[in-house]
């Protein structure tokens, strides 16, 4: 399986409509959001990826924690997907970096550890001013990253 090296970006999905073609590039909608991706699985992190876009939503993937810091404070996300199981620093240590940094955007915790863990991680950002959007368990729907970035 391929993995991110950290700098990969998805592209907005092309969705053309004969309204759209006709209107011409003027008419098309303002993004729902910046969803910023921290997952070393590419596979996950695609869909995650993917099923944004599809909501309206801006997308870039990073592997790696340093650069999703420095992407996170350079392009100013509205919403973040961290995977807790990251190697090197942890989604934790991700989390507190965040918090320090002031980060405003909606915090949606990914992972395939318990349920104890992950709500303990729920707990720790709440309690570092980070504002928490929710848990997508591994494996997860599309309906419930949906739900999250849609609330």
């Amino acid at each position: 399986m391929k993995e991110l090296t950290g700098n990969e970006q998805l592209h907005p999905l092309a969705e053309t409509t004969p309204a759209a073609d006709a209107a011409g590039p003027q008419a098309q909608p303002a993004p729902a959001g910046r969803l910023l991706v921290l997952d070393d699985d590419a596979v996950v992190a695609t869909v995650l990826g993917m099923a944004a876009q599809r909501l309206g939503f801006q997308v870039e993937l990073t592997a790696h924690a340093a650069a999703f810091l420095e992407r996170a404070a350079a392009w100013s996300p509205s919403h973040v997907t961290i995977d807790l199981g990251m190697p090197g620093m942890g989604g934790v240590q991700v989390l507190d970096q965040l918090a320090a940094a002031g980060c405003r955007a909606g915090v949606i915790i990914s992972s395939g550890a318990d349920a104890m863990q992950i709500q303990a991680a729920l707990d720790h950002a709440r309690a570092r001013g980070l504002l928490v959007i929710g848990a997508l368990a591994k494996p997860f729907s599309i309906a419930a990253l949906r739900e999250l970035l849609s609330g």
